[in-house]
C-alpha cells in the first residue's frame, strides 16, 4: 500500500519574503530594522517598496513614449484653443468622481457613453482624483481627424490610470450626431468620440 505524504502547510506570504531575504545576507534584517522603524511588517515594507519600484518604472516608460510621441505630433491648427478639449476632459471626470453620471453622458454627448453604463461598469465609477489633464495633439502616423486629450487619474484602490480621450468639433462630425441623436450641438462643440 501506498503511504501519501501528508499535505504540506503552505508558507505564508512573511515565510516567502523571509526565505528570500536570507537568501541575500543581510538584506533581510536592514529591512526588518527600517520595518520596526516605520512600525509595520517587513510584507509590507517590501509591498510597498515594490509598488514605488512599479511607479518609477511606469514613470520612465510613460516618460519614454512621450519622447517616442514628440516627433509623430502634428502641431494643432492656427485657432485652435487647446483648453476648451481639455475643460470638457476635466468636467468630465469632475462628474464621474462626483458620481453624477448623467452629467458626464451630457458632457461627452456620444451614444457610446450610455452603452458603456458608466455607474456600472469598470473604473468609471472608481475615479476619485484627477491628476493631470496634458495638451491635445494628433498623430501624424494616424489617419484619424480628431484629438487625443491625454490624462491620469486616480482610483478608490490607489491605483492609476492613464489613458486618453479622443474628441473632435470638425463640422462633419457634429453634423452626423446632430441628425442620429437629433439633438442641436453647437458648431466646433467638442463630441467625444472614444478613448475611454
Amino acid at each position: 500500500m501506498i503511504q501519501e505524504d501528508s499535505p504540506k502547510k503552505r508558507p505564508s506570504k512573511e515565510d516567502k519574503v523571509k526565505k528570500l531575504l536570507n537568501d541575500h545576507a543581510g538584506l533581510y534584517d536592514f529591512l526588518k530594522a527600517r520595518a520596526e522603524e516605520e512600525k509595520m511588517s517587513v510584507e509590507t515594507l517590501v509591498v510597498r517598496l515594490i509598488e514605488t519600484y512599479k511607479r518609477w518604472v511606469d514613470d520612465d516608460t510613460a516618460e519614454r513614449e512621450q519622447q517616442e510621441l514628440k516627433g509623430a505630433i502634428v502641431p494643432l491648427p492656427e485657432g485652435m484653443d487647446p483648453e476648451l478639449p481639455k475643460q470638457k476632459a476635466r468636467k468630465f471626470f469632475e462628474s464621474l468622481i462626483e458620481k453624477d453620471f448623467e452629467r458626464a453622458y451630457v458632457i461627452g454627448i456620444h451614444p457610446y457613453l450610455r452603452g458603456l453604463k458608466l455607474e456600472e461598469n469598470g473604473y468609471y465609477s472608481q475615479v476619485i482624483r484627477i491628476l493631470s489633464i496634458g495638451e491635445p495633439y494628433q498623430r501624424r502616423d494616424w489617419s484619424y481627424k480628431g484629438f487625443l486629450v491625454p490624462y491620469e487619474i486616480e482610483l478608490a484602490d490607489g491605483s492609476i490610470r492613464r489613458g486618453f480621450i479622443a474628441m473632435r468639433n470638425d463640422r462633419e462630425f457634429i453634423n452626423r450626431w446632430r441628425k442620429e441623436l437629433s439633438i442641436d450641438i453647437p458648431e466646433g462643440e467638442w463630441v467625444f468620440d472614444g478613448g475611454l
